[in-house]
């Protein structure tokens, strides 16, 4: 460290005698290094292994980096910029949605946040409204796919670049239309509202999962969370109880205003026990932190 330290000050005192360099470009290396600052994370973690017996060459690399990384923030000509794109998709269907018709949804996406609320009054021939945000070196699509009374849309996030973490999708269901969903990814997480929403099933697949989850209060639905890590919150309607199945090495349960009850078969029921509505809910991660609340 102190290697890098002391080359870098005799290059920057060679560069202010030469004229490469004022305190006209002190914005540029603050910008640049709120941007980059955990890159120092890294610097920290190479000079701890260096002084493991058999890597003291690291200390070496690190100098190097460290001085090519004070280059980069002092020379760089202009802040850092992690731009990002913006959009609304409107999903339109080919044919006429009847009442028969069931909405799959099969969300892709290695790191995003994923919102679902529900929205009135749909466009003719509109199974939903896509708001998303994501880097502007990623590609967001929607591909459509219908046979007999299924409509498939396949929506994901092709990342061409290192993936930064702060893609966002808002997927807007319209009431009365039967939905099917699937998440799948690295790391997932995001507010799921489906209160007010017809969904058949929802599958969510992850390494790591944190989600609140509003239960629809009109139909019945069946939710399968696998992954390593899962955080959930669960919000149930006073009319709606849930069946609930955990499997997990680790796991955590809290229940406020809520006690869990023994079906007839058995079954472990959370909410009220004469609701008319039930949904089943499994849990399938090797660490599990799960509330239920109302």
């Amino acid at each position: 460290m102190r290697f890098a330290l002391g080359l870098f000050l005799i290059f920057i005192g060679i560069f202010i005698v030469l004229g490469y360099f004022s305190l006209g470009s002190l914005p540029n290396f603050i910008d640049n290094f709120t941007s980059t600052w955990p890159l120092i994370l890294i610097f920290i973690g190479i000079s701890l292994l260096s002084g493991i017996k058999g890597l003291k060459w690291l200390k070496y690399v690190n100098a190097i980096l460290i001085l090519g990384y004070l280059f980069f923030l002092l020379l760089w000509p202009t802040p850092i910029s992690f731009t990002y794109q913006s959009g609304t998709r409107d999903l339109l269907t080919k044919g006429v949605l009847s009442q028969d018709t069931v909405v799959e949804l099969n969300i892709d996406s290695s790191i995003c946040t994923v919102n679902i609320e529900k929205v009135e009054s749909p466009a003719e021939n509109s199974a939903g409204v896509i708001e998303y945000e994501i880097s502007a070196g990623d590609g967001f699509y929607v591909n459509e796919n219908s046979q007999n009374n299924v409509v498939q849309y396949n929506i994901g996030i092709k990342h061409t670049w290192i993936q930064r973490g702060r893609n966002s999708l808002i997927i807007k269901l319209f009431p009365g239309i039967l939905y099917r969903i699937t998440l799948k990814g690295g790391v997932l997480k995001g507010n799921l509202d489906i209160s007010g929403i017809m969904l058949d099933s929802m599958m969510i697949n992850a390494g790591v999962m944190d989600f609140d989850i509003s239960v629809s209060d009109v139909y019945p639905m069946s939710l399968k969370a696998e992954g390593g890590v899962g955080k959930f919150r669960v919000f149930l309607p006073q009319e709606v109880k849930v069946q609930v199945d955990m499997n997990a090495g680790l796991k955590k349960l809290i229940m406020r205003n809520y006690e869990e009850t023994t079906g007839s078969a058995g079954e472990k029921i959370i909410g009220n026990i004469l609701a008319k509505v039930k949904s089943f809910l499994v849990f399938n991660t090797g660490i599990l932190w799960l509330e239920f609340s109302n």
